[in-house]
């Protein structure tokens, strides 16, 4: 039944006349954003593959956490480097606060 449906597509001739056909029902100006769409829907598509390769691939590399996980002197080190920073914020912090504090003495002294 479907063979026979499509029997016209056979030849170029029925080629031809489908897409006369399909440019009669949809109009000329949609068909290029459907052609867009498609070839969005495929790269889409393809960014989806890739990235469960790439997830697959990370999940296998990951499985063997003993060397992905940091030793307690690393652990120390990055501990006592990022509490470095925040004290450094913090004094940067209250110089901003001092400072915006004499600003605002200062302009009211002038007012």
């Amino acid at each position: 039944m479907f063979s026979a449906m499509f029997a016209i597509l056979d030849s170029e001739w029925g080629i031809i006349f489908a897409l006369i056909a399909v440019v009669i029902l949809f109009g000329s100006a949609k068909l290029p954003k459907f052609a867009r769409s498609l070839g969005s829907a495929q790269s889409e598509f393809k960014k989806g593959l890739a990235e469960g390769a790439k997830d697959d691939s990370t999940t296998a590399n990951t499985s063997n956490t003993e060397q992905s996980t940091p030793s307690s002197l690393e652990q120390t080190s990055m501990t006592s480097s990022l509490e470095q920073k925040i004290t450094d914020l913090e004094k940067k912090i209250s110089s901003m606060e001092t400072k915006s504090s004499d600003q605002q003495s200062a302009q009211s002294k002038t007012e």
